[in-house]
């Protein structure tokens, strides 16, 4: 019987010589896997490094990666651009955190939703400049809401639930200097009520 085969590198060729796999050891324990098409580019690579994280690599025509899944810091996955540019992201944190990240063809995140270990979640929106303008909240023992923002940072509306059962339901207003201008809400015993600031 046949014992293991033992080398340091492999390589898999087709029949015109081409290498179409490779598997390599490296230095501290570091390992990886590359597929190659015709052309010599690497269309696929598994790679464990020395830290033990292991990453999923799936590459164009070009040799960049478009597709990433890694188990470093937490679990992650990713989507890129043929520029390289981060679209999609999908982890899993450390701090029992996970976060859905989206961004535009330039690279700016646009869209954030998550959810951390106090239990709460959050959905935030940003416009092409990466300015937040919506956020969605949910907190345990806390307010449930939607707070909006304009273009220069300045919270302006906030429409909120709770936190129960000591507060309802209510909507409130700030003006483009960041003073209060109005509320209405409607409490848990059935009251309604109404302020307006005059502008000094």
């Amino acid at each position: 019987m046949n014992g293991p085969l033992r080398t340091t590198a492999l390589e898999i060729v087709d029949d015109e010589g081409r290498v179409c796999a490779r598997l390599a050891a490296g230095e501290e324990g570091r390992v990886g896997l590359e597929l190659i098409d015709a052309t010599g580019a690497v269309r696929a690579r598994l790679a464990l490094g020395a830290d033990g994280a292991a990453r999923l690599e799936l590459r164009d025509a070009s040799g960049r990666p478009r597709a990433v899944l890694s188990s470093r810091a937490g679990t992650s996955f990713e989507l890129r651009d043929p520029s390289g540019r981060e679209r999609v992201s999908l982890g899993e944190h450390p701090n029992d955190a996970t976060a859905l990240r989206l961004s535009d063809l330039d690279g700016v995140l646009r869209v954030g939703l998550g959810a951390w270990a106090d239990l709460s979640a959050g959905l935030e929106l940003s416009d092409p400049q990466g300015r937040k303008r919506l956020g969605v909240t949910e907190r345990p023992g806390g307010p449930a809401g939607v707070n909006v923002w304009d273009a220069a940072g300045h919270l302006r509306a906030v429409l909120a639930m709770g936190p129960e059962p000591d507060r309802g339901a209510s909507v409130e207003f700030w003006d483009a200097g960041g003073e209060y201008r109005a509320g209405f809400g409607v409490w848990p015993d059935g009251e309604v009520g109404a302020d307006v600031a005059e502008r000094d």
